[in-house]
């Protein structure tokens, strides 16, 4: 493996665990306000990252702990986390994605 390939490799992994720790980062307290009335079309920065998140969680999810019946969409997802965080304020210091994975896995549990 060349000099440059290592390089390549190195920064890769540097952006790999950089995301990975930033999905933890914030917690659901921060980020519930920008889930609450989320827009796409003109999502702000955490709106986009409120959305990201539920995107992510879903999609790890998806089939084995969560089951999403057909036609489901993200802005449904939003709306289930705030409910859940709502009724879970307790809660809402453990990180955004924690919350989101909570919400998903009680409101659509595969049976």
């Amino acid at each position: 493996m060349g000099r440059t390939n290592l390089i390549s490799l190195a920064l890769a992994l540097c952006l790999l665990v950089t995301f990975d720790v930033q999905a933890f980062s914030f917690n659901s307290t921060k980020v519930i306000g920008h889930c609450e009335s989320v827009d796409p079309k003109n999502a702000d920065g955490m709106s986009m990252y409120c959305l990201g998140v539920i995107a992510g969680v879903a999609d790890m999810l998806g089939g084995h702990r969560a089951c999403f019946p057909d036609g489901i969409d993200i802005n449904d997802l939003a709306k289930v986390y705030v409910n859940w965080a709502k009724s879970n304020p307790h809660m809402l210091h453990a990180p955004a994605a924690f919350g989101v994975g909570a919400a998903l896995t009680s409101a659509y549990p595969c049976q």
